[in-house]
């Protein structure tokens, strides 16, 4: 999930890492995988909030079969919106141009 949304995982240390460094004694280096993995969550559920997370899940999959979560999804796409502006302005000029 971290390669697929792009975020870097530079500092990571694996747990037999993280205790060799305790270990060593070495505690920036645990202090700073430790800054890096809580950094990655919040940016994952960050994500995962303003739905811009990447997974490989499918739509079906994330919503179900419900038709009309479907229906709802396809009518605020921005091009079912746009033909219905469009739409809405043809019909107008029509009916205006039989007024006239």
């Amino acid at each position: 999930m971290i390669k697929k949304n792009q975020i870097t995982d530079l500092g990571f240390l694996t747990g037999k890492e993280e205790a060799d460094a305790f270990d060593n004694k070495d505690y920036v280096k645990l202090h700073q995988s430790t800054l890096r993995k809580v950094d990655t969550f919040g940016n994952i559920l960050g994500r995962i909030l303003d739905g811009s997370l990447k997974t490989n899940a499918r739509l079906r999959e994330i919503y179900g079969i419900n038709p009309r979560l479907w229906i709802e999804m396809v009518a605020q796409h921005w091009l079912i919106t746009l033909l219905a502006i469009f739409a809405s302005v043809i019909t107008i000029v029509m009916a205006a141009t039989k007024i006239f």
